[in-house]
C-alpha cells in the first residue's frame, strides 16, 4: 500500500493524550474512531473537490487545478464524468486507515495516489489527504468523548 502520512502535531494535546492514555489504558478504540471519521471526511472531500465546478476548496483555500484538455477529451471518449480523481473509482475505493494503540494512519492503496496528492511534472497536485480546522475540532470531540 502506498502510504501518505499526514501528521498533526500538537505537543500539548499529545501530552494530555499520553497522560490520559496511561490512566485509561489502550486508546486504540479512540484512534480507530478518529481513523473512521477521517476516512469518511476524505471520501467526502474527494467527491466534493472532484466536481467540475470546484465548489469546495483545499486546505489552503485553493480549488484543484482544472483538468487538462487531453484528459477532458479522454473522459468524453470513454463517456466518463468530468470529475477529478474519479475516473474509475480506484482512489476512492482504496482510502483506508489503520489504528493501533499509538497512532492512526490514513492513506490510499492506489498506486497513483502519491502523484495526485503531491503532483508531478505533468500532473498538478490535487491534495485530498489533509486535516482542516473543522476536522481538528471534530477529532477533539472524539478525544473528549473517549476521556469522559
Amino acid at each position: 500500500m502506498t502510504t501518505i502520512r499526514v501528521t498533526f502535531e500538537d505537543s500539548g494535546v499529545q501530552n494530555a493524550l499520553n497522560q490520559q492514555a496511561n490512566r485509561l489504558g489502550n486508546p486504540r478504540e479512540m484512534l480507530a474512531d478518529i481513523g473512521a471519521h477521517m476516512d469518511m471526511k476524505t471520501r467526502t472531500r474527494i467527491r466534493q473537490l472532484g466536481q467540475p465546478q470546484d465548489a469546495v476548496t483545499t486546505l489552503d483555500g485553493q480549488a484543484w487545478a482544472p483538468l487538462a484538455e487531453a484528459t477532458i477529451k479522454h473522459k468524453q471518449r470513454k463517456r466518463k464524468k468530468e470529475r477529478k480523481l474519479q475516473q474509475d473509482g480506484e482512489l476512492l475505493g482504496t482510502i483506508t486507515y489503520q489504528a493501533n494503540s499509538q497512532q492512526v494512519e490514513i492513506g490510499s492503496g492506489a498506486k497513483h495516489s502519491v502523484y495526485q496528492q503531491f503532483g508531478t511534472k505533468n500532473i498538478p497536485a490535487r491534495p485530498f489527504l489533509f486535516v482542516t480546522a473543522e476536522d481538528e475540532a471534530e477529532i477533539g470531540e472524539i478525544v473528549r468523548d473517549f476521556l469522559s
